[in-house]
């Protein structure tokens, strides 16, 4: 990947698609850290990606890539 990249650390992402149906708080945050990022010309690498929800959310949103142990 070439250019600046901005990585989401999964503290960010940890509660997306939790069981409880995830925190919509975290989910505005990554929402606009992702939205920041691309304002800035910057890529975004999510680190720490551990559900497929959390996976389809941050592709919904745009990600550019993500990172993780990946339980689906």
């Amino acid at each position: 990947m070439n250019g600046p990249i901005l990585p989401l650390s999964g503290g960010l992402v940890i509660r997306l698609g939790a069981q409880d149906g995830g925190d919509p708080g975290s989910a505005l945050i990554v929402s606009g850290v992702i939205a920041m990022a691309r304002a800035l010309g910057l890529k975004t690498i999510a680190e720490g990606i551990e559900t497929a929800e959390q996976a389809a959310m941050l592709a919904r949103e745009g990600s550019d890539e993500v990172q993780g142990i990946l339980v689906c």
